[in-house]
């Protein structure tokens, strides 16, 4: 019996007749473009947290969330305020710029805020019902205002850190008031009532002849403008929103929130002059302009997609409206919200304060 010879594999031709190569399974293709789809969206998120994170570096955490920052004047300090896990109780920490150190740390009451230069620190004492100012580099005091109102909602200081302003009420269910303060006097020098149920938000005019308050009143928002040494009320923006708010270095503009936007007012106008929209976090909880007015910045939370929750900041050219630089992404495991954004004297920098107790610093470049 004779076996079948096999046949010379070298001579058979493909069923192309052009010769070409056999098509791969599907199996194979569908796991090729599975490999190639997974390298790109890799690559894009590298690239995109590179980017994000590129222009920020963290100097240091507090154990509760960062409310008041601030450069000290000569820009290579850095001031931060935070609240202790009572959330009642803030404590400072002074940093050094350059090499992100720690200096020392200063004591703080309820609601601590600071001046615009970081050298002062404002606290509610409810024990004994006053408000004390301490210097923040020694910790001592340098004014205690008595008697402000019962439910105190906000304070600010003027630019030049002689002057506080408190509003709040004397009283549940009573009118609002508005009161200036003069620290080296610590003697208060105006006083007068206002229509609101809650103050969100209290600015300084950088002449410190007039600030702005954010409050509601029967459910209506909006943003007045007040004349202190008159008490008289100049104007009323319909802002439909309440919060942070920041005046322009020349006066001539002023910076409001509404959800996950920025609206800019002209001040002598009382005019809405752009509304600038963030990439989706919301709702914006600080505002800021830089020294020299070129940029402007707002800090919230990125809520788009949970794997991208975190730290957003956006920074905006003033003039145009076109936006300089971006930082998103996640400082925190646990995600993180920008609670306090704050511009260096040459305005090259920006601090940034957050919920999970982070500062840090972005450089804007001038």
């Amino acid at each position: 019996m004779t076996l079948p010879q096999h046949p010379d594999f070298s001579s058979v031709q493909p069923q192309n007749a052009d010769n070409s190569k056999a098509t791969p399974p599907r199996y194979f293709r569908r796991r090729r473009l599975f490999w190639i789809a997974g390298l790109l969206l890799l690559v894009c998120l590298g690239v995109g947290f590179w980017s994000q994170f590129s222009n920020y570096r963290i100097l240091g955490r507090h154990s509760q969330s960062v409310y008041a920052i601030a450069f000290a004047s000569d820009g290579k300090t850095l001031y931060s305020s935070s609240r202790d896990a009572s959330n009642s109780v803030s404590a400072g920490k002074v940093w050094d710029v350059a090499n992100g150190r720690e200096l020392h740390s200063f004591p703080g009451g309820r609601g601590a805020i600071l001046s615009p230069d970081g050298q002062l620190v404002a606290t509610i004492l409810r024990e004994s019902e006053t408000i004390h100012v301490c210097d923040t580099a020694t910790g001592t005091k340098r004014a205690t205002l008595r008697d402000p109102p019962a439910e105190l909602w906000r304070m600010a200081f003027s630019h030049d850190g002689n002057f506080l302003a408190t509003v709040g009420a004397p009283s549940a269910h009573a009118p609002g008031e508005l009161s200036l303060w003069e620290l080296a006097t610590e003697k208060k020098v105006h006083e007068f009532k206002i229509e609101a149920d809650h103050v969100s938000g209290l600015s300084f005019a950088p002449d410190g002849k007039t600030v702005a308050l954010s409050s509601s009143s029967n459910w209506v928002r909006s943003v007045h403008l007040w004349e202190l040494e008159s008490g008289t009320q100049l104007a009323t923006l319909p802002t439909n929103s309440g919060g942070a708010m920041a005046f322009s270095p020349d006066g001539q503009y002023l910076a409001t929130i509404r959800g996950s936007s920025v609206l800019v007012w002209d001040v002598p106008t009382r005019k809405l002059v752009t509304t600038l929209p963030t990439s989706g976090y919301g709702p914006v909880l600080c505002v800021a302009f830089s020294p020299d007015g070129r940029f402007l910045a707002a800090g919230g939370k990125y809520a788009h997609l949970r794997i991208l929750q975190g730290c957003l900041v956006t920074v905006w050219e003033s003039e145009t409206g076109k936006k300089r630089t971006e930082i998103k992404g996640r400082i925190d495991p646990n995600g993180d919200t920008v609670y306090c954004v704050a511009f260096s004297p040459d305005s090259a920098r920006l601090a940034i304060g957050s919920s999970e107790g982070y500062v840090g610093l972005a450089e804007i470049g001038r």
